[in-house]
């Protein structure tokens, strides 16, 4: 498991309740970042965080990863796909994995031949918004950072 319940605890303490949907591994026949046709091999896994900052309101947010492996025979194409999706997200990150984006409120990742999304929403941002999106970027980019620390 590439991030844990402590991860999402420690974005908004100390009241929240964490639920997590069993990580599922499946065949893609694209990578996450792009429609290109190009087979491999994902695990993804959705985190729900309730916050309950008052005694009256309160709001959730969702993240959910995905770890992707590309077939032998298609690594050439997500390879070519990571390319072509980063030159247009205009928006590097630096300091996750070999090379790392943001499109949106998107983070991607590439460490190695291994392929790494977050994709988060919540109920206290409007991801619409340049602030929502960079909010949702920022809290991201935590969970990548606790997450690839422990990463194999």
């Amino acid at each position: 498991m590439l991030i844990n319940s402590n991860d999402l605890a420690h974005l908004f303490p100390p009241h929240n309740e964490i639920v997590r949907d069993p990580p599922v591994t499946g065949r893609v026949h694209h990578p996450p970042f792009s429609d290109a046709a190009a087979a491999g091999t994902e695990t993804s896994c959705t985190f729900y965080d309730f916050h309950q900052p008052g005694q009256l309101d309160g709001w959730m947010y969702q993240v959910t990863y995905r770890v992707a492996v590309p077939d032998p025979a298609a690594a050439p194409a997500w390879s070519q796909a990571w390319q072509a999706a980063k030159a247009t997200s205009a928006q590097p990150v630096s300091g996750l994995g070999d090379e790392a984006f943001a499109s949106g409120a998107n983070l991607f990742i590439k460490l190695g031949n291994i392929y790494i999304s977050f994709e988060s929403t919540g109920t206290q941002v409007d991801e619409k918004t340049a602030a929502g999106a960079q909010q949702l970027l920022a809290y991201e980019k935590q969970l990548a950072q606790a997450g690839l620390s422990r990463f194999n």
